[in-house]
């Protein structure tokens, strides 16, 4: 069976030639678990009174898998050059603590 993939671009500097550019290729699968993530976040961050419950099973999972793509993106040199060391540095051992704690530390 062979999965579609979505492609999630990275825009380097103007300066940059387009052959430049990154991307990211995502499966249907991990689109759809960003999208999901998107939306609980968008659900506490607009918070409105209504019932609902989340099923917590697989979000360590769909956090790791973003906590993925955040790596990839914070390589970049469109990201990375405006970054200090120890910003760098921060989000790094951020990315790790959270995957510790979810128990995906890899």
């Amino acid at each position: 069976m062979t999965r579609s993939k979505a492609r999630w671009s990275v825009r380097q500097p103007i300066q940059q030639a387009p052959e430049k550019r990154s991307s990211l290729e995502l499966s249907q699968e991990d689109s759809a678990d960003i999208a999901l993530l998107h939306e609980l976040r968008n659900d506490f961050a607009h918070f409105t009174p209504k019932g609902c419950s989340i099923d917590l099973e697989g979000l360590p999972r769909i956090v790791d898998k973003t906590l993925g793509l955040v790596e990839v993106l914070m390589q970049t040199d469109r990201v990375s050059y405006r970054m200090t060391g120890n910003k760098k540095r921060r989000i790094r051992d951020g990315v790790r603590t959270v995957r510790t704690v979810l128990g995906v530390a890899t």
